[in-house]
């Protein structure tokens, strides 16, 4: 088994709220504490004029209670609030902003004014705790970037409820930055690893007679092949000897991700209840994957990114550190409003490889144009490389062929929806064709099948 390193938790940011803006405010009990005096108001003019007496006493009686209300508010100098959260969080992880509030009484509530992509799913207002103990919200990532909790809102009613200080306590230097999810990665890292060990010589001893690079020599026995015997070093020990060898290492691995338009489109999540997440980030979580596996196997990762012009370069890395370094080198990946070049990206990308790699091109496309360029500057790539082309599919249009058409409407989308599938595979034959090895799922399940592909080809040696 490969050891995987436990992530460190990520460092903890506090900040206490500063002075805001407040208002004290009737709330919806005394409106309907108003609704006696109404009728009282009529009564002298309905029954007799002596009753005017019991008007103003009234009057002067809530007039009363609402002084005492207002004097029971606590003071807003005295209320604050200190908002603590996660430096960084994965993409799809719960964020838990602890907050601990001051000078608020029992039955207060509050809100967090939240800046995305953090988002609080139910957006409930919480009541603050009876002591200053710290009340944990959990938020949602909605995708990368920074996110941060901009302002508390606070909420305190009256004894008797007639009256609401209402404050908005701005927060300051406690931003979150949404990053892909290493942890998520390496959960599902861990299914691979037992037949990845076996699969790409990390455990040579499990792979002794198959692959190109040497190993070791050890003395002939029945049933070997004949063709291994190495009859130089048989001669100088005096004994049949034959050469074993493993799964070459140290080979080039380039994760090319398309940022494009295309990439930035959320699209229909895997389960129900899970909001859509963009393309890229399908991507970058099964770039991630494979760049775990090829570092653990002795491989060299490099990552580049276009959209209409090259936007990262990052060379190639090999071992944990490297790692780190790739996954540092995705959060910078943004999301980009521009059509996809591929012809400017991957031309670019042609002049910078100087040996035979393994290139792993994750992008997708909607229309012809984009396609016909696509399939031709991924054969010119494959006529000097190894060129995996990882698709990302949209479920939704796998649904849309797959169910009953009840209307018109239904029967419409279903047919589009089969008319585009019908030209991505033939899109994807060309591919083939052209000497490109495909792999096309629906982007939640691509990262595994990629992973598959990549140490099937390691294990058959096509990379060197």
């Amino acid at each position: 088994m490969i050891p995987i390193e436990v992530e460190d938790e990520a460092p903890i940011r506090s900040a206490d709220t500063g002075a805001g803006s407040w208002v004290v405010r009737p709330t919806r009990r005394a409106v309907w504490a108003l609704l006696p005096g109404l009728l009282l108001a009529a009564l002298p003019a309905m029954v007799h004029a002596g009753l005017w007496g019991a008007y103003a006493a009234y009057w002067a009686v809530f007039a009363a209670v609402l002084g005492v209300e207002l004097s029971r508010l606590p003071s807003r100098r005295g209320v604050g609030a200190t908002v603590s959260v996660p430096a960084t969080v994965g993409l799809g992880e719960e964020v838990v902003v602890a907050v601990v509030l001051r000078g608020v009484p029992r039955g207060g509530h509050f809100a967090l004014e939240l800046r995305p992509p953090l988002a609080i799913p139910r957006g409930e207002t919480l009541h603050a705790p009876s002591e200053d103990a710290p009340t944990k919200v959990s938020c949602a990532t909605l995708r990368r970037g920074t996110g941060a909790v901009e302002a508390v809102w606070v909420r305190v009613s009256s004894s008797l409820g007639f009256m609401a200080l209402e404050l908005r306590l701005p927060v300051s230097d406690v931003e979150v930055a949404v990053i892909p999810s290493v942890r998520r990665m390496r959960e599902s890292a861990l299914r691979f690893f037992s037949d990845a060990s076996r699969e790409v010589g990390v455990k040579v001893e499990k792979h002794r007679g198959d692959g190109s690079e040497f190993y070791s020599l050890m003395e002939f026995q029945p049933g070997l092949d004949h063709r291994r015997i190495d009859w130089k070093s048989s001669a100088r020990h005096g004994k049949l000897l034959v050469r074993l060898n493993r799964v070459e290492r140290n080979h080039h691995v380039v994760l090319v991700v398309d940022t494009g338009r295309t990439m930035a489109e959320p699209i229909s999540p895997a389960r129900d209840g899970t909001p859509p997440v963009p393309r890229l980030d399908h991507a970058i979580d099964a770039a991630l994957l494979l760049g775990w596996i090829s570092v653990r196997a002795g491989d060299r990762v490099s990552l580049v990114a276009y959209d209409d012009e090259p936007r990262l370069a990052l060379e190639a890395r090999s071992g944990v550190t490297g790692f780190s370094q790739l996954v540092a080198a995705t959060a910078r990946l943004a999301y980009s409003a521009a059509e996809t070049n591929h012809t400017v990206g991957l031309t670019a990308l042609l002049g910078r490889l100087k040996r035979r790699s393994l290139v792993i091109v994750l992008t997708d496309f909607t229309d012809s144009v984009t396609a016909e360029l696509m399939v031709q500057n991924l054969g010119r790539l494959a006529a000097r490389h190894l060129v995996l082309f990882v698709g990302l599919q949209n479920p939704a249009l796998s649904a849309l062929t797959d169910a009953t058409p009840s209307t018109h409407e239904a029967l419409a989308g279903a047919v589009v929806a089969h008319s585009h599938l019908l030209d991505r595979q033939r899109v994807l034959r060309r591919l083939q064709q052209a000497g490109v090895s495909t792999v096309d799922l629906p982007a939640h399940a691509v990262g595994p099948a990629a992973v598959n592909r990549y140490l099937d080809l390691k294990r058959r040696e096509r990379i060197g």
